[in-house]
């Protein structure tokens, strides 16, 4: 039913979470330690395979790997202000939401900087996006 598609959709997304993907890491490391001490060969093979399948689990379960549908790709008739968008991550995520069609005002100290990313960004996206500078020191308060 309806219901039923839903709910499942709404556990898959949760168990994507990384809260969730955390405690389920620290489950089955807690059931290998266990199985380990009672079941598993002892020895340098059981050690190797130990470290082999936990770095699977870690690598599959920890990947960091992003939840579908959390980055809104619409972003049309939305404007977002990013304080230090002239440099680093902050410049690259001026881009991504100016790419995403919002209109988007870094804010930062250094005008020929955000001049400069702003012809970057202008020239990695199109001429046809939303963005301006605004100068901002927040150094200070007065």
């Amino acid at each position: 039913s309806l219901w039923m598609g839903n709910l499942a959709s709404k556990l898959f997304l949760l168990v994507l979470q990384p809260e969730i993907q955390s405690g389920v890491m620290f489950c089955i490391t807690m059931l290998v330690i266990l199985f380990r001490v009672y079941y598993w060969p002892s020895g340098w093979i059981g050690n190797l395979l130990i470290a082999f399948f936990g770095l699977l689990f870690t690598k599959r379960i920890a990947g960091g790997k992003r939840v579908p549908g959390s980055v809104p790709t619409e972003m049309e008739g939305k404007t977002v202000i990013i304080t230090g968008g002239n440099t680093g991550i902050g410049k690259e995520t001026a881009a991504q939401l100016a790419g995403y069609g919002a209109s988007v005002v870094i804010a930062c100290r250094n005008k020929s900087k955000a001049l400069r990313a702003i012809a970057n960004i202008k020239k990695e996206k199109g001429e046809s996006i939303q963005i301006d500078f605004l100068p901002l020191d927040l150094s200070s308060f007065e």
